[in-house]
């Protein structure tokens, strides 16, 4: 009596898919996904609650949750930055101010804080990281989703070439990544980034042009 659990990325869902379809038949697959908005919440204030020495304007914590749809590693990112924050300038009471200036970080010196990169984009294939550098180009703060048609458009205006069956596939894996999301509504297919710091750091790092080198 042996059980085999096998753990790793969204690529196994590929992988049983496409390459152990047998298997795949007989596994019961568990994802682990992102936290729920309680636990996000809890994830954020308790380690420091304890102690007494930080606590958060619950603004800030409102903020937290949505920019990183409650991604737990962002959330742990995001938080040790602000406390290392407060510990330089000696204040222990987080607001806006400080959380605008952590992002800023994120965002627009990727350099200096490589953790979008490193857990976001890196492990991504080619295909993929054009598909959501189109997508964060075509998405706007008052309606985040875009027509799958207009990605696909996009696509093919940028390179002519474009096979729409790879797009598929490539749009399925972003899912299966639950880096991307479909709109709920019954209209035609619409999707939007889910995390919205992931989006802002695309806009600002990754242009279409600079990425799309069919």
């Amino acid at each position: 009596q042996i059980t085999f659990i096998f753990t790793g990325t969204y690529a196994l869902y590929e992988m049983m898919r496409q390459k152990m379809p047998d298997i795949a038949k007989i596994c019961l697959p568990y994802l682990v996904s992102y936290l729920d908005e309680e636990s996000a919440r809890k994830l954020i204030r308790e380690p420091v609650s304890d102690s007494g020495s930080m606590s958060y304007d619950h603004r800030v914590v409102d903020r937290i949750v949505k920019i990183t749809a409650c991604h737990p590693y962002l959330i742990q990112y995001l938080c040790a930055s602000l406390v290392d924050r407060m510990n330089n300038l000696k204040y222990n009471v987080v607001n806006l101010t400080d959380i605008d200036w952590v992002l800023e970080g994120v965002v627009e010196n990727p350099s200096q804080s490589p953790i979008i990169s490193a857990i976001l984009w890196d492990d991504l294939d080619q295909t993929q990281r054009r598909l959501l550098a189109i997508m964060a180009a075509k998405s706007s703060a008052g309606n985040p989703y875009v027509d799958f048609e207009e990605i696909l458009l996009a696509a093919k205006e940028l390179a002519p070439y474009t096979v729409v069956e790879d797009v598929l596939k490539t749009r399925e894996k972003l899912e299966d990544a639950q880096l991307i999301e479909k709109s709920p509504l019954e209209v035609s297919p619409a999707y939007m980034i889910k995390i919205p710091v992931h989006e802002l750091w695309l806009k600002h790092n990754k242009k279409i042009r600079e990425v799309m080198k069919w």
